[in-house]
């Protein structure tokens, strides 16, 4: 499930020149997309820490595929968990959403920041998840257990729960979304 993240930390290593320009330039993105800041939050990154085991596996195994072009192994997994620390709370995911909804203007600063928005959700360890349901609208799902819906044009909604699956996603946002597609076709 991080093997998205990890692959997208990579990228942003590349696109900046090293990790800790690629974590101020995605944290000021982040900043631009929901209006406010994304500062670190220690109680988040004490979380991804407790998942460094599987991480690091799964860093490995990208690495001697040579997947890891831009960084070294170890970069590319210290980024990555500097990402996934990062606080967005459901305020902040629901500007971001209404953003997208919007076609990438911001509602509360009227500005347009949308250029990177999918690789942002990406990199923070989101994983769309439409296909499950189909519809009008984009799902995304954090690792940290918030959950994203965008129905472009018309509406947002972000959702989290306290009971997560394995992989760090709200069991209680999961059903919220299943029903939403079930009774109104989002």
């Amino acid at each position: 499930s991080h093997v998205g993240g990890l692959l997208l930390a990579d990228a942003w290593v590349g696109r900046c020149g090293d990790a800790s320009k690629a974590l101020t330039e995605l944290a000021a993105h982040l900043g631009a997309l929901c209006g406010g800041t994304a500062a670190f939050d220690m109680v988040s990154y004490v979380q991804a820490v407790q998942q460094r085991k599987d991480i690091d596996a799964a860093a490995r195994v990208l690495d001697s595929l040579g997947k890891f072009t831009q960084g070294r192994c170890d970069e590319v997994v210290q980024l990555y968990l500097q990402i996934m620390s990062l606080s967005l709370d459901s305020s902040a995911l629901a500007v971001i959403g209404a953003t997208l909804a919007a076609g990438g203007v911001n509602p509360l600063t009227g500005a347009s920041v949308v250029s990177c928005a999918d690789q942002t959700l990406e990199a923070l360890g989101s994983e769309k998840l439409s296909a499950k349901w189909g519809g009008n609208s984009t799902a995304f799902a954090t690792s940290s257990g918030l959950i994203l819906v965008v129905a472009e044009g018309s509406a947002t909604l972000a959702l989290c729960g306290p009971s997560l699956t394995d992989e760090g996603v709200s069991k209680l946002g999961m059903e919220v979304c299943a029903k939403l597609h079930e009774e109104y076709s989002l």
